[in-house]
């Protein structure tokens, strides 16, 4: 049944001399948490994913209890699961690109890293969510370690914020010039590219993007709310 949506679910687009053709939507899948609000996680991939115009698939991580306010409780999917889950899927709709978001468990990163590694998730992105905006812990002891063993190797991005970038490099980001540092270290850990988003920075939210090439530094404006 999973065949028919990406098989069906095709767009018409005009051509230069005035003709349609058929154009299939992109698989694109996320492997994260369930967030019940809507606002991070799986559903809040997806959401994006269709306003791209992509096919958005999902692979649940664990089961989040929360609101706009507060994370209750966390039930983490045991990483075999998680590894079923994923097998099914994509052996039927191989992923275009993958984007990763909250592991849980050291076992959920080891299974994504099995499959990254095997080149089975296209290219990855890997946003390792350690805690909710409310300061929730949604990972337990070993995820931090794991995802810079196994899983920075593999990726194509790595999207933290600062505290996460603190951690995931070992070092106290206080500024430009040490989140410069901090992103260096992520690429030596096999990243190739990285994304320092700069949404808890006590000025204006400023993100720090490192390449082989190049380091951008891409202001924007702060919004309330």
């Amino acid at each position: 049944m999973a065949r028919g949506p990406v098989r069906q679910c095709r767009s018409r687009v005009m051509t230069t001399s005035a003709r349609t053709a058929e154009v299939e939507p992109v698989p694109v899948l996320s492997i994260a948490g369930f967030d019940p609000a809507a606002g991070a996680g799986i559903l809040a991939d997806l959401r994006v994913f269709g306003a791209l115009g992509l096919y958005g698939m999902a692979v649940v991580t664990a089961v989040t209890a929360q609101n706009t306010e507060d994370v209750t409780a966390v039930y983490p999917t045991e990483g075999d699961a998680i590894a079923t889950q994923a097998e099914t899927l994509i052996t039927d709709i191989p992923p275009v690109a993958t984007k990763t978001g909250m592991l849980a468990s050291k076992e959920a990163v080891e299974s994504v890293a099995a499959f990254a590694a095997r080149d089975r998730l296209g290219r990855l992105v890997v946003d390792p969510v350690l805690a909710s905006s409310s300061g929730a812990v949604l990972a337990e002891e070993g995820v931090l370690g794991a995802i810079r063993e196994t899983l920075l190797g593999c990726c194509e991005l790595v999207t933290p914020n600062l505290d996460e970038a603190g951690l995931l490099s070992g070092m106290e980001i206080v500024d430009r010039e040490s989140a410069a540092a901090a992103a260096q270290v992520m690429r030596k850990l096999g990243a190739a590219n990285v994304c320092i988003t700069g949404g808890h920075w006590h000025e204006a939210p400023v993100d720090l993007l490192v390449t082989a090439e190049e380091s951008i530094f891409l202001e924007g404006k702060r919004i309330g709310g």
